[in-house]
């Protein structure tokens, strides 16, 4: 995450070299990570699908990019979801034959799993778990730097179009004009209530997670 450009993408090639490297690669990243998704600027996103047993999206089925916005019945589509205290049905852990009728599809249904080792061999990973506490986190926080690069870049723009106006007047500016103001305002307004979890999807009840070093989340003050 660049703080002037916003997310820089590289990729790292998967074929076994003795000197393994990243390499830039904006072209094939930008056409899915720019975009109104990323709120115009490069930036990261987290989606939800309906996934066959194989781990690809049914090109047929609702796919959506989620936030702490979007209803917890619409999230998780194509993740392992693991808790220790979780009412909420959602998408997670749902695995589908890619044969079936994807419009009788419902969201929430599915529920989080307390351990993914029914599923497959855990001992390979890290973690056995994909704790929904950390999914949580990593929505608001995806997002979030989406709104960062927004709000740089659109003051940026702003600040430079009130600097050539000024050059084409012949003054110079002792304060910023009122519509400059009103941009940068509006664009910081925007980054600071989702910050503060502004309109955060409703949770009916506590979620805790299954890692040890998550906490139980609930619902702060909505705005």
């Amino acid at each position: 995450m660049d703080p002037v450009k916003g997310a820089v993408f590289y990729t790292l090639s998967q074929k076994l070299a003795d000197r393994p490297r990243f390499v830039r690669d904006d072209a094939s990243c930008l056409q899915c990570h720019s975009g109104a998704q990323t709120q115009g600027g490069p930036g990261l996103l987290i989606r939800s699908v309906y996934t066959d047993q194989q781990g690809f999206a049914l090109v047929d089925a609702d796919q959506l990019t989620t936030t702490h916005r979007t209803p917890i019945e619409k999230r998780w589509g194509g993740w392992y979801v693991t808790a220790k205290r979780n009412t909420q049905p959602h998408l997670g852990n749902l695995i589908l034959d890619e044969n079936v009728n994807t419009t009788t599809l419902k969201p929430g249904m599915s529920q989080s799993r307390v351990s993914l080792n029914e599923l497959f061999d855990t001992d390979q990973y890290l973690t056995p778990h994909s704790d929904i506490v950390a999914l949580l986190i990593l929505e608001h926080q995806t997002h979030m730097q989406s709104l960062i690069t927004r709000a740089q870049y659109r003051a940026t723009i702003t600040l430079e179009r009130e600097k050539e106006l000024a050059e084409i007047l012949g003054r110079q500016p002792e304060k910023l004009t009122k519509r400059t103001q009103r941009e940068i305002q509006r664009v910081g307004d925007a980054l600071l209530r989702y910050m503060l979890f502004s309109n955060e999807a409703k949770l009916v009840g506590p979620i805790e997670g299954s890692a040890d070093q998550f906490i139980t989340h609930t619902n702060p003050k909505n705005f």
